[in-house]
């Protein structure tokens, strides 16, 4: 995927990686955070301390949780780090991204938008990211998956037919006959250079029979 530089973390297990996120890109990240984070806290406001963070009210326990004159409020925070936004509560300590929290707050539909426009911006979502990618991408990945898999499955195949014609000048099942030694063999230059022009079938790589056929009549 384009604007990604990946690199292994042993932190992450022998199949983790990390994506080297320049400051373009974390930049981008953070523009499309504030865009969808603005009004999710109750009472939000920028810090004083830390201007570039919001402060406010849970959106999960401040509407519930009975308040004790003893013990004072508890704000949530929304601090940016160097993967983007994250949400942490001081009171209920729930902590999530910015996209678990959007599809707590405000549903599927916000979070997948927002997962859509990190992936426009640049496929800024995704593995090494603290966010998935968006169903469409992953609808479309794993289709081109199963091409690429289907492919070098029928290049296989007829790699596999290739050689046993090499081998034993004559193509493997091609009249379905009960035994095999049973198939009309053919001078091998001859008959590979019609297997060139004119290919078998063989397993699910599927052929003309009638072309097959013709090799045999020709010679017969």
């Amino acid at each position: 995927m384009k604007g990604k530089n990946y690199s292994y973390s042993d932190a992450k297990g022998s199949y983790g990686i990390e994506v080297n996120i320049t400051p373009h890109m974390l930049h981008q990240i953070k523009e499309i955070d504030k865009q969808y984070l603005v009004g999710i806290l109750k009472d939000q406001e920028f810090s004083r301390e830390h201007p570039s963070s919001w402060i406010g009210k849970c959106p999960f326990c401040s509407s519930t949780k009975k308040r004790n004159s003893q013990v004072p409020y508890q704000p949530a925070y929304l601090n940016p780090n160097n993967m983007g936004y994250v949400f942490h509560c001081c009171s209920c300590m729930t902590s999530a991204t910015v996209y678990k929290l959007l599809l707590a707050v405000r549903g599927n539909s916000v979070a997948e938008e927002y997962l859509e426009a990190r992936w426009r911006a640049g496929e800024l979502a995704g593995g090494g990211f603290n966010c998935p990618l968006p169903q469409s991408v992953r609808e479309q990945l794993l289709s081109e998956k199963e091409q690429r898999k289907t492919a070098h499955k029928n290049e296989y195949e007829l790699r596999k037919a290739r050689n046993y014609i090499a081998k034993y000048g004559r193509m493997p099942n091609l009249l379905h006959s009960p035994d095999p030694r049973s198939t009309p063999i053919l001078p091998r230059a001859t008959f590979r250079y019609r297997f060139w022009s004119t290919p078998c079938s063989l397993g699910k790589v599927r052929y003309s029979k009638l072309d097959c056929l013709a090799v045999f009549s020709e010679r017969g």
